[in-house]
C-alpha cells in the first residue's frame, strides 16, 4: 500500500532527519511550490527541494535567506507572510535551472574573466588607504561567505548571465519607427458626434409565447441550477495519545549518535596566514623576502611598503579555501611556505602556522536534542502505522465506528457542501481547513457515496481521510418557478434587439443620403452630442465601454459606426483624428525600452518554463512553512 511504502521511506530517512540537530531546526522544516510532505519527488527531510539534479539543502538555503533578510532588516516570519521567502527560493530555482542548461551547452567562464568581474565589483568600494583584499574581506564578512563560495557564486552568475543574455537578445529588436508609431497610436485623440438611442424608447412589445419562454429557459437553465452537494465526514488520525508514550533508550540514543557522528564533528583545520598580491612579481618578491624578514607580515611590508595585502592567521577547513590553494595547504607541514599561487583573487603567498585537530560535540551536549528528534521520527512512523491500519480496516468492510475502536481518530461531519466548499447559504464551511481545502474537495468529489478515501498526508503534516455520506445531485428550478423573471429578461432582450435593428436602419439611411448627423438627429427629435479630444489610452467616458472605444478608434474619419452603451445603442461619427504634433523623444525612448523589456521577459519566461518541464522541479512547502511560517505563539 502507498502508506506502507511511505512509512518505510520515513524509517530509512531517520539519519537525514537526525542531522538537522546541528542546524537550529526551530519548528522543523523548509520550502515552496507544488509538493508537500515527506520523501516525495526525491527530496528528504533536510532538502528544501530540487531543480533538476541540484538539491537545495536546509542549511544552505537558510543561510541564503537569513543573509539576504539581514541586509534589509526583515525577520523570516514577516518575509514568509509577504511572499519574499517564496520569491527567494524561486530565484534559487531559476539559477539552478539556468546553470544546468549552461553546463549542458558547454558555457564556461575562464578564471581570468572571473577575476576581472570580481575586481570590477570591488572597485566602486575602494577608498584611499584600503586594498582590494580588505574590501573583499568586508564583502565576505557582510555576506557570510567564504572566498571559495564567493568565487563559485560569481562564476555561476556569469555563466547564467551569458546564457540568459543570449536567450533574450532576440527579444530586444524594437526599431525606433515601431516605438514611435506605437507611442503615437496610443496618444491619438478623436472628436466625435453622437446620437444616443435608449432601449427604453421601444414600446408595445408583444407578449412572449410559451414556446419562446421555454426556449429562453433552456438557454438560461444553468442560471437556475443548484449545484451538486456532498455531505462529508473528515477523519483525522489523532496523535494526542502517542506523544507521551514514546521512549528512547540510552542504547538507541548512543547508537544514533555514533551513526551520525559526522553531524556533530568538526574536521581538521589549518591555521594559515597569507598575503594576496596584485602581481606575480610582487608575490615572488614577498616569497623571497619571507625568510630574511622573519615573518610574512614583515615581508609584505618590505615589498609593498604597506601591510594592507597581509591577512592575519585564520583557521580554515579544507572546503573553506579556494580549490587552487586547499590541497597545497593541507599537504604542507607546520611552518611550510606555499606559493606564489594564482587564484581569481590574485597571487597568494601562504604560511601554515598550525594544525587544528578534528573535534566533535560530546554525547551529553547533544543528548536532549537528539532524543527530541528521534521521538519525532518514531511518532511519524507510528502515525504511518495507524494510517495503514485504518486503511486496512476500512478496506476490509469495517464501519467508521468499528475502525474508531481500533485506531485513535477524530471525526467531523460537515454540512452539505458544493465543489467550492460552500453550504446552501454560501457560507465557507472549509474556512478553518484552508491549507487542506483543495485536498478535501478534490477527494470528496472523486469518490462515490458511502466510500472512504485512503488516508492522505495533508499540507500541514497531518493524516486525514474523507468519507462521503450522501450526494445531492445537481437540480434545477422549474420553468414555472422562474417564469416572471424570464418574462422580464425576454422583454429586456427584445427591447435591445429591436433598438439595435432600428439604429442599424438609421445608420443605413444616413449613409445613403447627404444628411449630416446633426440634421438627421433633429429630424428624429434628437440632439447630436459632441465629445472632443477623447483619447485612446484614457478611461472611457460614460456611457461608453472599452469595447465602444475600440470600435470608435477603429473607424475612419468622417465614418459612422454603431456602438453599444450602458442604456442602449448609439451612432457615432468620427469628425477628427489627431496624432501628437511632435514626438517626445523621451517618451519614445521609454516606449522602446518597455517594449524590448516585455519581449525579453516573455522570451526568458518561455525558456524557463521549458527547462522546468525538462529537468523537473520539486519543492517541500510543508518544510518551508514549519521553519519560516508563523509560530504557535504568534498566531
Amino acid at each position: 500500500m502507498a502508506m506502507q511504502s511511505l512509512r518505510k521511506g520515513a524509517s530509512k530517512g531517520i539519519l537525514k532527519y537526525i542531522l538537522l540537530g546541528s542546524l537550529a531546526f526551530a519548528a522543523g522544516g523548509l520550502v515552496v511550490m507544488d509538493v508537500g510532505g515527506f520523501f516525495r519527488g526525491g527530496i528528504s527531510h533536510s532538502d528544501i527541494g530540487r531543480a533538476g539534479s541540484e538539491k537545495f539543502h536546509i542549511s544552505t538555503f537558510d543561510r541564503t535567506i537569513r543573509r539576504t533578510l539581514n541586509r534589509i532588516g526583515m525577520q523570516p516570519e514577516e518575509a514568509f507572510k509577504l511572499g519574499y521567502v517564496d520569491e527567494l527560493l524561486n530565484t534559487e530555482i531559476r539559477g539552478a535551472l539556468l546553470s544546468q542548461a549552461a553546463s549542458k551547452l558547454g558555457i564556461h567562464v575562464s578564471k581570468d574573466h572571473i577575476a576581472k568581474k570580481i575586481s570590477a565589483m570591488i572597485e566602486p568600494m575602494l577608498e584611499e588607504g584600503r586594498t582590494p583584499q580588505e574590501v573583499l574581506d568586508q564583502v565576505l564578512l557582510s555576506q557570510g561567505m567564504t572566498e571559495g563560495e564567493f568565487v563559485n557564486s560569481v562564476s555561476r552568475e556569469m555563466s547564467n548571465s551569458l546564457l540568459s543574455s543570449s536567450i533574450i537578445s532576440g527579444g530586444s529588436a524594437v526599431s525606433d519607427f515601431m516605438a514611435a508609431d506605437i507611442e503615437s497610436f496610443d496618444k491619438e485623440s478623436r472628436d466625435i458626434e453622437v446620437i444616443f438611442f435608449d432601449d427604453s424608447e421601444i414600446k408595445d412589445l408583444k407578449e412572449p409565447t410559451g414556446a419562446e419562454l421555454a426556449s429562453l429557459y433552456d438557454v438560461m437553465k444553468e442560471n437556475y441550477a443548484s449545484p451538486e452537494t456532498r455531505t462529508v465526514t473528515l477523519i483525522t488520525i489523532n496523535d494526542r495519545n502517542l506523544k507521551g508514550t514514546i521512549d528512547v533508550s540510552e542504547d538507541d540514543l548512543r547508537a544514533a549518535y555514533e551513526e551520525n557522528i559526522a553531524a556533530y564533528s568538526t574536521p581538521e583545520q589549518r591555521r594559515v596566514e597569507q598575503a594576496i598580491l596584485s602581481s606575480e612579481e610582487q608575490a615572488v618578491a614577498v616569497s623571497e623576502a619571507l625568510a630574511p624578514a622573519g615573518s610574512l607580515k614583515e615581508a609584505v611590508k618590505k615589498v609593498t611598503s604597506a601591510e594592507t595585502a597581509y591577512l592575519p592567521a585564520q583557521d580554515f577547513q579544507k572546503d573553506g579555501l579556494l580549490p587552487e590553494i586547499s590541497d597545497k595547504v593541507f599537504a604542507a607541514q607546520k611552518g611550510d611556505k606555499i606559493g606564489p599561487v594564482k587564484t581569481a583573487l590574485g597571487w597568494h603567498v601562504l604560511v601554515v602556522n598550525d594544525f587544528i585537530a578534528p573535534s566533535q560535540k560530546p554525547f551529553e551536549e547533544v543528548r536532549a536534542k537528539l532524543e527530541e528528534e528521534i521521538k519525532q521520527v518514531r511518532l511519524t512512523e507510528q502515525l504511518y502505522a495507524m494510517a495503514n491500519s485504518f486503511d486496512d480496516l476500512m478496506g476490509g468492510g469495517a464501519t467508521l465506528e468499528e475502525a474508531a475502536k481500533e485506531v485513535d481518530i477524530e471525526t467531523k461531519q460537515l454540512p452539505a457542501i458544493n465543489n467550492m466548499g460552500q453550504d446552501k447559504d454560501g457560507k465557507d464551511v472549509l474556512k478553518e481547513q484552508e491549507d487542506n481545502r483543495v485536498l478535501i474537495l478534490q477527494t470528496a468529489y472523486e469518490i462515490a457515496e458511502g466510500e472512504t478515501s485512503p488516508v492522505m498526508e495533508t499540507a500541514t503534516g497531518g493524516f486525514m481521510a474523507v468519507q462521503v455520506n450522501a450526494i445531492q445531485p445537481k437540480t434545477y428550478k422549474q420553468l414555472s418557478e422562474v417564469e416572471g423573471e424570464l418574462r422580464k429578461r425576454w422583454e429586456t432582450d427584445q427591447r435591445r434587439v429591436s433598438n439595435r435593428m432600428r439604429v442599424a436602419a438609421f445608420l443605413a439611411e444616413i449613409e445613403t443620403t447627404e444628411k449630416t448627423l446633426k440634421d438627421f438627429a433633429a429630424e428624429k427629435g434628437k440632439a447630436a452630442q459632441s465629445f472632443n479630444a477623447i483619447k485612446r489610452q484614457d478611461e472611457p467616458q460614460k456611457p461608453f465601454s472599452p469595447m465602444a472605444y475600440n470600435i470608435i478608434f477603429g473607424a475612419p474619419v468622417k465614418g459612422s459606426v454603431i456602438v453599444d452603451t450602458s442604456e442602449g445603442s448609439a451612432i457615432v461619427q468620427v469628425e477628427k483624428a489627431t496624432l501628437p504634433a511632435e514626438k517626445n523623444e523621451k517618451d519614445v525612448a521609454a516606449r522602446k525600452e518597455n517594449l524590448a523589456r516585455s519581449l525579453q521577459t516573455e522570451t526568458l519566461m518561455l525558456y524557463m518554463h521549458g527547462k522546468q518541464k525538462e529537468y523537473g522541479v520539486v519543492v517541500n512547502r510543508d518544510l518551508l512553512a514549519k521553519l519560516y511560517g508563523p509560530s504557535k505563539e504568534s498566531e
